[in-house]
């Protein structure tokens, strides 16, 4: 239902974005400009199992929890939650939210199949498909209101789409391109992705004027982008030739590529990156736990581990480097978290 969307966006064939969870509170607010970052803990209420996808500007956390049912919620800087399905669904998952509180993602209805969202932030929710699609995956938004994402057309092949803020859609591949994912968008509506070519995921961006470009971190056999700034700075993760774990890149926006990986770990997925340059994400130790990760733009990485944890995952930052993440404490339930300031 989610498989190609997942594996672009979220490298799932790697790190499994477990979805279990219940309520707890760890942190309290920091008080003077200097105070260190603290992590605050959340659930919405009635929440088995919680899970963020997204931050923005003013440290709103979008994401998902299970109460039966898994359901959309957004949570506002000061701590209230919202929680939020489209009409008709079983199954919302927010992917994304802007500077303006507008939300994207997709939701499943009756059909089983999934249709995309976008959510105001006075709370009108809008869905839409693309013309020819059976399934819709919207996964960013930005401060213009555009969106991009995949869709599942009636062969069950994916291509990529960007839909502009009055609703209309433009699809798009990548030439060769036999599966195509777009993972991220900025404000400049330059759009970062994912497709697949001769059994090899490959990266590319594509301008706002619909210009594509294909890249690939060199030595790699799969390059899977997860991000990008507004100076066009892309994040992501990648397969070196000969090793089964994943690691961590980032491509400059002259096309400079640095790879990266956490000490003594099994793997690393690198998830979003701010205007900064700093980049989140998760690695896994050699004693099979996870960690999340903050990469300072010098290379400087330093682990994400909220008291009480046993697996760490963070998936967004802004650009005061408040980080949104999840975590599963040691009875493997899955809480959300923010870190900073």
């Amino acid at each position: 239902m989610r498989d190609i969307g997942t594996l672009c966006s979220r490298v799932a064939t790697t790190f499994c974005a477990p979805m279990l969870g219940a309520a707890l509170c760890l942190a309290g607010a920091s008080g003077a400009a200097n105070a260190k970052a603290t992590f605050t803990t959340f659930d919405p209420p009635g929440s088995t199992g919680t899970f963020t996808s997204g931050i923005n500007a003013s440290g709103a956390v979008t994401g998902f929890y299970n109460s039966g049912n898994y359901h959309g919620f957004v949570r506002a800087a000061n701590g209230a939650i919202t929680s939020f399905d489209p009409a008709g669904s079983f199954y919302t998952a927010p992917e994304s939210i802007n500077s303006s509180g507008t939300i994207t993602g997709d939701f499943v209805d009756g059909t089983e199949l999934s249709h995309g969202f976008v959510r105001s932030a006075s709370g009108a929710i809008t869905s839409f498909d693309v013309s020819g699609g059976q399934a819709v995956y919207p996964v960013s938004i930005n401060d213009s209101g555009t969106i991009a994402g995949s869709y599942e057309d009636l062969s069950e092949v994916f291509h990529g789409f960007v839909r502009d803020s009055s609703g209309n859609i433009i699809t798009f591949d990548p030439q060769g391109s036999g599966i195509t994912n777009a993972v991220a968008i900025n404000s400049a509506g330059t759009i970062a992705g994912v497709y697949a070519s001769a059994n090899a995921f490959h990266g590319f961006i594509r301008a706002s004027n619909g210009t594509i470009t294909s890249f690939d971190v060199p030595g790699s056999t799969n390059t899977l982008p997860t991000s990008i700034n507004a100076d066009g700075v892309i994040a992501g993760n990648y397969y070196p030739q000969g090793a089964q774990a994943i690691l961590g890149f980032v491509r400059a926006a002259d096309g400079t590529i640095t790879t990266f990986d956490p000490l003594d770990t099994d793997g690393t997925a690198a998830n979003a990156i701010n205007d900064k340059g700093v980049i989140v994400g998760r690695y896994l130790a050699r004693k099979n736990r996870q960690y999340g990760f903050e990469r300072m733009t010098g290379g400087k990485i330093k682990s994400l581990d909220p008291n009480g944890s046993h697996d760490t995952v963070a998936t967004g930052i802004n650009s005061k480097n408040t980080i949104a993440g999840d975590y599963a404490d040691v009875s493997n339930i899955w809480h959300g978290y923010v870190f900073g300031k």
